[in-house]
């Protein structure tokens, strides 16, 4: 068994679960929100395998907090992070970000994490944070990842094809 750090945890969190989720959305593989949680669970398990003390919970319901949160990582019996995940949403509102603070203050979650996914995060507008926050809460954004004059061609034909699968 080979011991992660929360550090590891955190740094996959940013940059390899983003990569990752990106890669399903270029794939389709992610059309709402719903598939967005199970994409997220599923590379967090596959990260978080080979040390048995880690736990991911999909939608854990908190008694002290009143608040399902979508994802929740566990180390041992004690709360780590908490992960909210939207789709299409270009800012965090204020009832995720309330869940977050609660997480933060009262489960005693060690740093929060908005995850948006969106077809285009060019409209995306990252809120200031209070003094508490600064350093504990995350905002996430992924995107298509499409850059250029074509960009918008991309996109449009994105949703076109994302569109056979809402049938």
């Amino acid at each position: 068994m080979r011991k992660i750090q929360l550090s590891s945890v955190e740094s996959f969190l940013r940059h390899g679960l983003k990569r990752k989720l990106r890669r399903d959305l270029q794939d389709l593989l992610i059309i709402k929100e719903a598939d967005i949680e199970c994409c997220a669970y599923y590379h967090l398990r596959r990260f978080l395998r080979r040390d048995t003390r880690w736990r991911v919970l999909a939608r854990k319901h908190s008694v002290v907090t009143r608040h399902y949160t979508d994802l929740m990582i566990y180390k041992r019996q004690s709360c780590q992070l908490a992960i909210e995940l939207k789709w299409r949403h270009d800012q965090i509102h204020e009832k995720d970000r309330r869940s977050l603070r609660r997480a933060l203050a009262q489960l005693r979650a060690r740093k929060c994490y908005f995850v948006s996914v969106l077809p285009d995060a060019s409209n995306y507008r990252y809120l200031p944070k209070t003094k508490a926050e600064k350093y504990r809460l995350f905002e996430i954004v992924v995107d298509l990842g499409y850059r250029g004059a074509t960009r918008g061609q991309k996109i449009k034909a994105w949703l076109k094809e994302r569109n056979l699968f809402r049938v």
